[in-house]
């Protein structure tokens, strides 16, 4: 199961995560019922280029809605938009570097922005933006 997946950005490194095939499926299964929730057009290319690159849309209120659901379906957003890291970790532990997944998480885990989505959001382009450890 893995997931951010979870949430960002226009990337300064060139990250990529490493699925399990029971993350990739985790992966389909919650962006097509985000999708389908937000009226989003959905296909397997799209999971593909968010999960690996942390690409979203063009358009950032769709992007920060989107990020906020995913987060929300595995458990790993509070409700005022904070990122619960022991939930996000536990989703995203199979095969990845937990500590320095942990210290990245906590790095860009600030709960800035005005609402849920914005601090989901923020995390999420952080996190993106950031990623220097083989996950």
């Amino acid at each position: 199961m893995n997931f951010l997946t979870s949430l960002i950005c226009l990337s300064l490194t060139t990250a990529s995560l490493a699925y399990t095939e029971n993350q990739k499926l985790t992966l389909n299964y919650i962006t097509g019922k985000c999708t389908e929730k937000l009226d989003i057009e959905f296909n397997g290319d799209f999971t593909e280029q968010w999960s690996n690159t942390g690409v979203l849309f063009p358009d950032e209120e769709k992007s920060k809605k989107f990020a906020y659901c995913i987060e929300s379906m595995v458990d790993a957003v509070e409700a005022d938009g904070m990122i619960n890291t022991q939930n996000l970790v536990a989703f995203l532990s199979d095969s990845h570097d937990v500590q320095a997944m942990m210290e990245l998480i906590d790095e860009c885990n600030t709960g800035e922005g005005d609402t849920p989505e914005d601090k989901v959001y923020n995390f999420y382009k952080c996190f993106w933006n950031n990623i220097s450890f083989e996950m």
